[in-house]
């Protein structure tokens, strides 16, 4: 009871105290709590730091470590590239001594190419011009035989003519003789025939008959004459040919001589019948003298002719003295024919003997550069296949290894995107079908709403119409009823009252079905832009549809040109196989040297065995820093995967605290130490991040270096 008392006896201020006491207690607990759980925090901070520190200390070590081992890898590498610059300088320098002597043999080769080239061309002219002139030589002689043969006949011929002629003056100096003769003897006769004439002495019969014999003989002659003119015309025609000349010639001196022995045995007879006349006495009558002139002046023409005859004899006695001088000629210019046959006879036996002598001379440089070639090609031929076909080997190797890379980078890149493009058509595909389900069912829905709401309208419409109708009506009834003015029953009150009530409850109606109208319009409009928002998601999904249809056929096309490259390539390599096996042949003919390089190339092929080793050597020393090289890109992986992971922590610690820094400002600290702390955890946190980037940066750094 005095508990009590005394309870009720407190002063509201200490009740106010308590209160504030209280609250302070329960504050001060909150506090301790938070102060609790903030060194809670702090130890899981500092545990994790200490974590991270000394995981970082780690990776520094680890990196540390690294470092030292690539350090020592590039110096490695360096005095390996060091001793491969070398050894490649030094091949370099073999080969360009090797390919020095090689052009020098080259241009030696092609030397004696030019040189053999040129005496083979030299041959060809002097055997052409050796055949020339043999053939000269032998249309020449051919000629000087003809020639010779030609000379020889004309020689005999005009020897014969000599001969002839020479016979034919002695038998002109004796037609002369007897030319005198008989002229003496027919200007006797002639003296006789005046002297007989003058007499004018009878003619008995028989010597008119001798007269007419001596006629006859006398036309006889005359046709002989004749025939002679004939043919002296014949020879005058075929004057220009000497053998028609000469044998016109023969037969006129002969008919002459057969015309002078006739006439001579003609006048032979005259004058026998003349004397035989005169010793008998008898007169000759007048037609006998008349006779006797026709008969002289035919024997004047006939000396006439036989001097237009002597005349012709005098100038082919010239044509022969021009014919022997011509023969003079001739026999010089055969003279001199015969002394150029001589000398050209000499020259051919001199350049035969020279031929022989190049011949053999050609044959025994033949035989050695044959020699020499099969010894070069023999050395060269078992280099180069050995280097053709390592080379061949490896552009082979190297062109399918390239193929197969691009064929496969090509196809798996190919197979991913259409892949990727089938994944992406089908989920397109499924989420249009299911939203074209989920908006038909909507449009279902709206359409089943339109239709209740339309109704719902017809019936409102229809109800207002009655309601407004019954509304007039009473109100028409209350305006009569006002305007009789009389008193309104109680009944008649309390139903005016009812029909009050029931029109503003109508009223009321009305206005909500006014609001559900308008919110009715509000939906319909709604669901014309969801319509139309859905109308414009199938274009879009529509137009996606054929983009993706268009990247397909992008794809495809792609897919079409990357084959037609491969085959292109492909085509290239094969090109590349053929100039190299056109070049293997040229190298193949260019492989001519002398004797003396057979040793050297046998040096230099040992020096290419050793320089071979060497290389293998190197490979191998290849293959190792290739081991090194992926041993390094799996530690880059690594690193990458332990940045990608300190990525995702420092994310994570990022993500802690802002949710920190989020409760420590919604929490409001009261107390200087939890500030404090605070201040320390984010400064703690800022450090950590900073260490965290400076271990991401050298972490780049380094692999960037490497």
């Amino acid at each position: 009871m005095a508990d009590l008392l005394v309870l009720k006896d407190e002063s509201p201020c200490c009740t106010l105290w308590k209160a504030k006491y209280a609250k302070l207690q329960q504050k001060n607990t909150r506090a301790e709590e938070g102060r609790s759980a903030l060194k809670q925090a702090l130890a899981v901070f500092e545990s994790e730091y200490d974590k991270m520190k000394k995981d970082y200390e780690k990776e520094k070590m680890l990196a540390e470590f690294e470092r030292m081992d690539k350090e020592k890898e590039s110096a490695a590498r360096v005095s390996l590239e060091n001793e491969i610059y070398s050894l490649k300088s030094e091949l370099k320098q073999a080969l360009a001594a090797f390919e020095s002597e090689y052009d020098k043999m080259k241009k030696d080769y092609e030397k004696e190419k030019m040189l053999a080239e040129c005496e083979r061309m030299d041959k060809e002219k002097e055997s052409a011009a050796r055949v020339s002139l043999e053939n000269e030589i032998y249309s020449l002689k051919s000629e000087l035989k003809q020639a010779l043969a030609v000379f020889e006949f004309e020689y005999d011929k005009m020897k014969k003519d000599y001969e002839k002629e020479k016979m034919g003056a002695d038998d002109e100096e004796k037609e002369s003789a007897a030319r005198v003769s008989l002229e003496n003897v027919i200007s006797s006769l002639k003296y006789e025939v005046l002297s007989l004439s003058q007499k004018g002495s009878s003619v008995p019969e028989n010597m008119s008959e001798e007269l007419k014999l001596l006629q006859g003989r006398v036309s006889e002659q005359e046709k002989e004459l004749k025939r002679l003119q004939e043919e002296k015309k014949k020879s005058d025609d075929a004057c220009e040919k000497e053998k028609m000349r000469a044998d016109n010639e023969r037969n006129d001196k002969e008919k002459e001589s057969a015309a002078r022995v006739s006439l001579e045995n003609e006048i032979s007879s005259l004058k026998s019948e003349v004397l035989s006349s005169s010793q008998k006495g008898s007169s000759v009558p007048e037609n006998v003298s008349e006779k006797l002139k026709l008969l002289q002046g035919r024997v004047s023409e006939q000396e006439k002719e036989l001097k237009r005859l002597q005349e012709e004899k005098k100038k082919s006695n010239d044509a022969c003295e021009s014919s022997k001088t011509e023969k003079n000629k001739v026999d010089q210019e055969l003279s001199k024919l015969e002394a150029q046959l001589r000398e050209v006879e000499t020259e051919k036996k001199q350049l035969k003997k020279d031929l022989h002598k190049e011949k053999a001379r050609a044959d025994s440089e033949k035989k050695r550069a044959d020699e020499a070639l099969k010894t070069a090609k023999t050395v060269q031929a078992e280099y180069d296949k050995m280097k053709k076909d390592y080379e061949k080997e490896k552009m082979l190797t190297e062109f399918e290894r390239m193929d197969k890379e691009k064929e496969s980078a090509a196809r798996v890149s190919l197979e991913n995107d259409i892949y990727s493009l089938k994944s992406e058509l089908k989920q397109a595909l499924a989420d249009f079908e299911s939203e074209y389900d989920m908006m038909k069912k909507d449009y279902e829905k709206e359409k089943m709403r339109a239709d209740n709401e339309r109704n719902d309208k017809e019936k409102e419409s229809a109800a207002r119409v009655s309601l407004e109708n019954e509304i007039s009506s009473l109100k028409y009834e209350v305006l009569s009823l006002s305007q009789k003015g009389s008193s309104v029953p109680e009944n008649v009150s309390e139903e005016l009252k009812l029909l009050q009530g029931r029109v503003s409850e109508q009223e009321k109606e009305l206005k909500c079905l006014q609001e559900e109208k308008k919110k009715s319009n509000d939906a319909c409009e709604s669901s014309k832009t969801e319509k139309n928002r859905v109308d414009q998601e199938l274009s879009k999904l529509k137009a996606q549809l054929l983009k993706v249809e268009t990247e397909k056929k992008q794809l495809k096309n792609d897919l079409h040109k990357e084959k037609a490259r491969a085959d292109t390539e492909k085509k290239r390599a094969d090109e590349a196989l053929k100039t190299a096996k056109t070049e293997q042949a040229e190298l193949e003919v260019l492989k001519a040297v002398k004797e003396n390089v057979s040793e050297e190339l046998k040096l230099l092929q040992g020096r290419v065995s050793e320089q071979e080793k060497e290389l293998k050597c190197l490979q191998e020393e290849k293959k190792k820093s290739n081991d090194a090289c992926e041993s390094s890109k799996t530690q880059k992986n690594r690193v990458d995967q332990e940045l990608i992971s300190l990525k995702h922590s420092y994310l994570e610690s990022k993500q802690k605290r802002n949710g920190w820094r989020r409760s420590f400002k919604k929490r409001k600290v009261e107390h200087f130490l939890t500030m404090k702390i605070c201040v320390l955890l984010l400064v703690i946190i800022e450090l950590v991040e900073m260490e965290l980037k400076i271990a991401v940066m050298q972490k780049r750094r380094h692999i960037l270096k490497c």
